[in-house]
């Protein structure tokens, strides 16, 4: 009976402990709007909704570019590549989501012709070619996705995180990075490094 009594009553005490802390989750938030780079470490740091904000800023400064403006009235071929994920964290499900979603805000500019990145990954060759992509286009992968998908422009990058110790604590900065490429030049046309922060309620 004791020992019925002392579960019964951790049981409670836990309880209490998890309502205590689902009432001080932090928010994301990016760090363009509300920029504190030395906020401490937080686990799990990113989730799908950090990321799709830090697209949407991304996304904002592409369509807002000089190089988009060039464009005119053609809605050239483009997709979105890789986003290697560098940081501590897994993020494979959130970053295939947000492939999509940038697919969808790309498409629905109406300035683009959309590609998408499951279809150029169903072709074996393509995709062991993507897997293997750096910050930079070489000359081979480009002339082949050219050919194969008419494609004129690519987007790929990466999502990372820089670490710096402060008075004996570690603070991170995740960030998005991605360039937009021109394929018959392999010419760097945009590229811009979103940062990322969460901070408390």
């Amino acid at each position: 009976m004791c020992v019925e009594r002392a579960r019964a009553g951790a049981l409670s005490a836990l309880a209490v402990l998890a309502l205590a802390l689902a009432g001080c989750r932090s928010t994301p938030t990016l760090a363009a709007y509300q920029p504190d780079p030395d906020a401490p470490a937080r686990e799990p740091r990113l989730e799908l909704q950090d990321l799709e904000l830090a697209m949407e800023e991304w996304m904002a400064g592409l369509q807002a570019s000089p190089f988009v403006e060039s464009l005119g009235l053609r809605t050239p071929g483009i997709a979105i590549l890789r986003i290697a994920n560098d940081s501590s964290q897994p993020l494979d499900e959130a970053v295939a989501s947000l492939i999509t979603a940038a697919e969808a805000s790309l498409q629905g500019t109406g300035q683009w012709r959309v590609v998408e990145n499951a279809s150029l990954m169903a072709d074996t060759a393509t995709a062991e070619r993507l897997s293997a992509l750096g910050d930079t286009m070489d000359e081979a992968t480009a002339a082949a996705l050219f050919r194969a998908h008419s494609l004129a422009y690519v987007i790929h990058g990466r999502i990372g995180d820089t670490a710096s110790e402060q008075a004996g604590q570690l603070h991170l900065r995740d960030f998005l990075f991605l360039r937009v490429t021109e394929l018959p030049t392999r010419r760097i046309v945009y590229q811009a490094r979103i940062d990322v922060t969460k901070q408390p309620d």
